[in-house]
């Protein structure tokens, strides 16, 4: 990810929240702005991961505070924050500089979520740097699985079955590391991943795996019928309710709320999102 280019103004707020997190009003009080205009910067800071929403506000991230001791002339590294023995590892693996920024925003998605399938991973990144990749698949079969795989502190699935969860066993990171981080809109709230929008619902755990469970499928095929699906999501956890009924009733309402899912004209079910931007 490069470095975000921010105004006076928005480095007034960082600089602010640099000393804590703050409500919006004290922030707007504090770099002399209309309190409306500073909400609107803050919403375009947390859209390009500088700041996050916290329990008493606003706080910077590292992504943030990194930018604000940059010496704003382009010398600045402007990797995404990994732990110095992940950059050691990725140095070593030689590679173009791109697919090195890729490998490290797989790690930090990882790093912040704490566990992910293969497909919110590839939800998460390839559109964002797809390495001239035509497809999702290519580039995380020949260029992200095996490098991400040999990361420290990265535990990947079993090798006969790599669709299911990647580990991170390291201590979190403070930065959400999702390339596009979620921000409000009047009367909306939108979501930077696949994995944030499953996590931000209030589901249970097992609807979670059911409808990442459907989601594998989607980005495997391209498309799929309700009956497909349903029997996946199904087949996916233990639970006493029917096939149909699951799905009904707690598969199906979270899986329209997907960003990038979309159910088409045809009655199929499609997914969009992993798509160079």
């Amino acid at each position: 990810m490069s470095t975000p280019t921010i105004s006076d103004d928005d480095a007034s707020i960082l600089e602010y929240l640099a000393d804590g997190a703050a409500e919006s009003a004290a922030i707007a009080d504090a770099v002399g702005q209309d309190e409306g205009e500073t909400v609107e910067r803050l919403n375009g800071l947390i859209e390009g991961g500088l700041v996050c929403e916290a329990e008493d506000g606003y706080e910077i991230t590292d992504s943030g505070e990194r930018l604000l001791a940059a010496p704003g002339d382009s010398t600045a590294d402007s990797r995404v924050d990994t732990p110095p023995a992940v950059d050691e590892a990725i140095d070593e693996m030689a590679l173009a500089p791109d697919h090195a920024e890729a490998i490290e925003e797989a790690f930090a998605f990882l790093r912040h979520w704490g566990e992910a399938s293969r497909a919110e991973v590839i939800d998460a990144v390839y559109s964002e740097n797809p390495l001239e990749y035509a497809d999702a698949e290519s580039w995380w079969d020949d260029a992200i699985r095996d490098a991400l795989a040999t990361l420290p502190d990265i535990e990947p699935p079993d090798a006969s079955n790599e669709d299911r969860t990647w580990r991170y066993a390291g201590t979190p990171g403070r930065e959400n590391g999702d390339g596009r981080l979620p921000f409000d809109v009047p009367e909306e709230r939108t979501y930077g991943s696949v994995k944030h929008a499953l996590e931000s619902r209030d589901v249970t755990d097992r609807q979670r795996e059911a409808v990442a469970a459907a989601f594998e499928l989607l980005l495997s095929k391209g498309g799929a019928t309700d009956e497909d699906l349903r029997a996946h999501a199904h087949d996916a956890v233990d639970v006493e309710a029917s096939a149909g009924t699951w799905w009904r009733d707690a598969v199906e309402p979270v899986l329209e709320a997907v960003p990038g899912i979309k159910r088409t004209d045809d009655g199929r079910w499609r997914y969009s999102g992993d798509r160079p931007t």
